[in-house]
């Protein structure tokens, strides 16, 4: 089996009886006569795209030689293999084309594309920070590096001032004062079905929109699944970090809902504190810190180290040993410098 790198809407074959894998879907097209643009366009547009895949389906050299030069198969007369009929009554001609940047695998007629960086499996209980991506009625869709949208529904979120009811029509045409598109909040996986869609809340205090902060990507393989995910890290100023498990790292500046001098702390007052949270500007000391703990994350990243409490300390507290600015921090040598150590703090769990 010959490896293709493919990118985003480049043609896999436009040969019929292949299945489509992940990673790519099946589209019709027109095929131009030779006598159509002067004689010649459209025949050598198919020609590329024949050979384009033969490269990929044939394994040996000698039958890529004897099928170069076949002409496309001619469109179906009918429409009992799912192609589209024309008006003339002739079945359009289909191709598979890739919906990703990947390579393209393929065993015996299955043909997938399998995406350069990795995807997230999910796994019931995972702590994780997305992206809403669509408002729908009464849920909420949310990118969460997933091969497939999450799902946050209206009834798994906590209703403004803590009311405990049942979800009306009033409720779902606010759905937007609570979230809205492109708001980042975090939440835990509840439910994996059947078809791989995921269900996720945000019941608790911990969860929901998050603001005034740094957000900031790597594999998910480098987020070791710990008793904790969301942490305050030992700095010059306190700092939360919340550690997706989907590889979406959230930093912020401390926000304390756990103690503050009274015995229970209403939800009103947990709305109050993050409010206050997300309208108060960061000063330009609280901004180097997060913009310090972020590039620790990204130096861990680049040298492939779990990231977790012990390895973003160990990394913080070398480039302020170092003396080096924020700056500074991302330049070559100063990254292998601020690294050391991260492996043996890697393995251990927090």
């Amino acid at each position: 089996m010959t490896d293709l790198l493919v990118v985003p809407g480049q043609v896999l074959t436009t040969e019929q009886g292949f299945l489509r894998g992940h990673g790519c879907y099946v589209e019709t097209f027109e095929v131009a006569n030779s006598s159509d643009n002067g004689g010649g366009g459209g025949d050598d547009q198919v020609e590329i795209e024949i050979e384009a895949s033969n490269m990929m389906q044939i394994d040996n050299l000698d039958d890529v030689d004897n099928d170069v030069d076949k002409p496309p198969a001619p469109p179906a007369s009918s429409s009992a293999d799912g192609n589209e009929p024309t008006s003339e009554g002739k079945a359009k001609p289909q191709r598979l084309v890739s919906s990703l940047l990947g390579v393209v695998h393929r065993v015996n007629k299955l043909i997938s594309v399998h995406p350069l960086t990795p995807l997230y499996n999910a796994s019931v209980g995972d702590l994780i920070v997305g992206r809403v991506t669509s408002v729908q009625s009464n849920r909420w869709l949310v990118s969460v590096g997933s091969n497939k949208l999450a799902n946050l529904m209206l009834s798994s979120v906590n209703l403004p001032g803590g009311d405990q009811r049942l979800r009306n029509k009033e409720d779902s045409l606010a759905m937007r004062d609570l979230f809205k598109e492109g708001d980042l909040v975090s939440g835990e996986v509840q439910q994996i079905n059947n078809d791989g869609n995921i269900n996720i809340h945000a019941r608790s205090s911990r969860y929901g929109l998050l603001e005034n902060g740094l957000l900031t990507t790597l594999p998910p393989c480098l987020i070791k699944r710990s008793k904790s995910h969301n942490f305050l890290l030992e700095s010059k100023t306190p700092i939360d970090v919340l550690l997706g498990c989907n590889g979406w790292c959230w930093i912020q500046r401390h926000v304390d809902l756990d103690n503050r001098g009274v015995e229970v702390i209403t939800v009103e007052e947990i709305e109050r504190i993050k409010k206050r949270h997300g309208t108060t500007t960061c000063d330009d000391s609280v901004k180097e810190d997060l913009t310090r703990v972020k590039n620790a994350i990204e130096i861990l990243k680049i040298c492939f180290r779990y990231v977790n409490k012990s390895t973003i300390t160990v990394v913080y507290k070398k480039s302020l040993e170092l003396g080096l600015s924020t700056d500074d921090m991302m330049r070559g040598e100063n990254i292998i410098a601020c690294s050391a150590g991260t492996r043996n703090a890697g393995a251990k769990i927090m």
